[in-house]
């Protein structure tokens, strides 16, 4: 499984993705791939940032099929974010 956004702290964001599939076994021994997850440990853009899904996650729109879904727009909500 590949994972990408943004943490804090990439140990603590790999023990909670271990503890949410424990009753899942991997192919072949795999791990879940977190090269595309970025570390920051700027607060104030982690706070942007949790504002931004918060607002996304309220806002009532059904996108349309030529649409970005809700989670597209939030991961180029976070590449301005975090400026990568």
């Amino acid at each position: 499984i590949r994972f990408s956004g943004y943490t804090l702290d990439k140990a603590a964001l790999l023990n909670t993705i271990n503890e949410s599939l424990q009753g899942f076994k991997f192919y072949k021994n795999w791990k879940p791939d977190l090269s595309n997850v970025a570390v920051s440990d700027d607060l104030n853009l982690a706070e942007i940032a949790n504002q931004v899904s918060t607002w996304l996650d309220r806002l009532e729109w059904t996108p349309g099929a030529e649409d970005p879904q809700k989670d597209e727009i939030l991961l180029e909500a976070l590449h301005v974010i975090y400026g990568s």
